[in-house]
């Protein structure tokens, strides 16, 4: 008869430690989110549609996670030379260089998911044009073609 007391008395014991374990375990919780959903393309406003004589101001807009909101950064490029915006605010980006410049940008969120890429082109010709006439002098009248 002993022996079965004090295997009840064992068993009630033990019982009771874990109950003190899972008490003290329930602070410990963690809530999270899985976001495997890259953030929205951004939007590159105010690229001209033809060639323009005069600096270009784009403005980045649509920089959105829509999961869990956290955008870390925007990644964008003016003709090949790259840069990085924090943040989710809308910015400007300056184009100053003649000619055809490509303009690049992506949104990657806090947990590294990277959204398709946005493009545009922005044409830009600030060179006055020039004419050159051979075969003429100055302050003579010609009456041929």
């Amino acid at each position: 008869m002993k022996k079965k007391i004090l295997l009840i008395m064992f068993v009630f014991l033990f019982a009771v430690s874990n109950v003190v374990i899972a008490a003290e375990s329930e602070y410990i919780s963690r809530s999270f989110i899985v976001d495997k959903t890259v953030p929205n393309v951004p939007t590159l406003g105010g690229i001209p549609a033809n060639w323009v004589n005069k600096d270009v101001t784009l403005t980045v807009l649509d920089i959105e996670d829509p999961v869990s909101n956290e955008v870390d950064r925007v990644e964008y490029s003016v003709k090949g030379d790259a840069k990085t915006h924090s943040g989710s605010e809308q910015f400007t980006i300056s184009v100053t260089s003649e000619g055809e410049n490509q303009i690049t940008a992506k949104t990657v969120d806090k947990v590294g998911n990277i959204s398709p890429e946005a493009s545009g082109i922005v044409r830009i010709d600030k060179t006055n044009p020039s004419i050159t006439l051979n075969g003429v002098e100055e302050g003579k009248t010609y009456y041929t073609s």
